[in-house]
């Protein structure tokens, strides 16, 4: 197991947006690196563990693109939006940093071993205020939001119920002075009640990428557009489809072509250098 310390207020690596909030944790236990803690623009992303595949969707478009502009993504290892967004920052070849409501030595839920481990391999880390052994109860999961949204500059909100952990969490933030997110949704959905809820009572409504860096006042610098010249009119459509990220698999279906097809042409645009593979199979044209 990779070593595990503890840091207290005062520390030298102790989380500097967590030490602001009232009554900062006395004890927080990290395994894995701690430079993570303090690495520029953490941002929290939450949202329900039933996610539509409108939420899905916009998590594949938004954490890669926060990624590459340097965030390091926080969330709870739980079900549904935090595990993507967590499968997606290791994925784009980011850090990013899991808060427990168990001693950091017991990864809950123990489904999500594996992906805890790939987080710690990519240079992120997994905290908790909580002992070493102590097993998870559902009282510690409000506190464990409180850190969640203490450690980072702002919380983003993908899908929420009425009454949801996200909710809680997006509700800290508040109370410690960090701005709320969330991504507006439709209105008969019930996942998407919670957040249109927090956008009506002047929460940010994040309706794009592009708007959500600019009010982390995080810069992408995308490079340049490559000069191209298409071979073929389904290179051009592919191509066209990469303005944001997306899978082979969601540009078969977006297509309509054949999924040989267009395994071929990414493979070849990304030879040409046209395309970038964010890693899972991602890519999005440069």
């Amino acid at each position: 197991m990779e070593s595990i310390q503890c840091l207290k207020p005062g520390d030298s690596a102790y989380p500097y947006l967590l030490s602001e909030i009232s009554s900062p944790p006395q004890k927080l236990y990290v395994r894995g690196d701690l430079g993570a803690l303090n690495a520029g623009c953490l941002v929290a992303v939450v949202g329900t563990r039933a996610m539509s595949h409108y939420g899905e969707r916009a998590l594949r478009t938004i954490i890669p693109v926060l990624v590459k502009a340097g965030a390091v993504i926080v969330s709870g290892l739980a079900y549904g939006v935090d595990a993507l967004a967590h499968q997606l920052t290791v994925e784009s070849g980011g850090m990013g940093i899991a808060v427990l409501g168990s001693g950091v030595d017991l990864i809950t839920p123990p489904a999500h071993y594996q992906l805890a481990q790939q987080l710690l391999e990519s240079g992120g880390a997994i905290v908790s205020d909580y002992d070493l052994g102590v097993m998870p109860k559902p009282y510690h999961f409000p506190a464990r939001n409180r850190i969640i949204s203490g450690l980072s500059k702002a919380t983003l909100v993908i899908e929420a119920p009425e009454k949801s952990g996200a909710l809680i969490t997006a509700k800290f933030a508040l109370e410690q002075g960090r701005e709320v997110y969330a991504l507006p949704g439709n209105i008969f959905s019930e996942k998407s009640k919670g957040t249109n809820r927090l956008i009506a009572d002047g929460a940010y409504a994040i309706t794009s990428v592009e708007d959500l860096l600019a009010r982390l006042e995080l810069d992408w610098n995308r490079p340049k557009p490559v000069q191209v010249s298409f071979d073929s009119d389904e290179e051009k459509l592919l191509f066209e489809k990469l303005s944001d990220p997306l899978s082979v698999d969601e540009l078969i279906v977006s297509s309509q072509l054949s999924a040989a097809l267009v395994g071929q042409i990414v493979t070849m645009m990304e030879l040409k250098g046209m395309v970038k593979n964010l890693g899972g199979m991602r890519y999005l044209r440069l």
